[in-house]
């Protein structure tokens, strides 16, 4: 993880956080960063629209820990979820899904 100082994160002409030139142009994914929690909303927000995932976590009742992640597929996703599987179930799967004709025997 790549922990940076928000001060040093770019700024507006009127000294607010740009976040959408810091999304735009330098995050990359494992960035973190604290931020007051007003803030969530717009970074997690402003994240989405750049293809980021800004995932918070509570450090206080005032600041939140930002971590910058990639956003999931759903391919990701349903290959997580295939994970969790048994081999027998996979392989029931396996089976509907050579019936269906998506994919070929082993």
């Amino acid at each position: 993880m790549n922990h940076l100082d928000i001060s040093k994160l770019p700024t507006t002409f009127d000294g607010r956080i740009d976040w959408k030139l810091y999304f735009g142009q330098q995050a990359m994914v494992g960035d973190q960063f604290e931020a007051p929690r007003t803030m969530r909303s717009g970074i997690q927000r402003q994240a989405a629209e750049c293809g980021f995932v800004a995932q918070s976590s509570t450090v206080n009742e005032l600041t939140i820990l930002i971590t910058v992640h990639e956003p999931d597929s759903a391919s990701k996703r349903i290959l997580a979820m295939l994970a969790t599987l048994t081999e027998n179930q996979l392989v029931q799967i396996h089976r509907g899904c050579m019936q269906a004709g998506l994919l070929g025997p082993f």
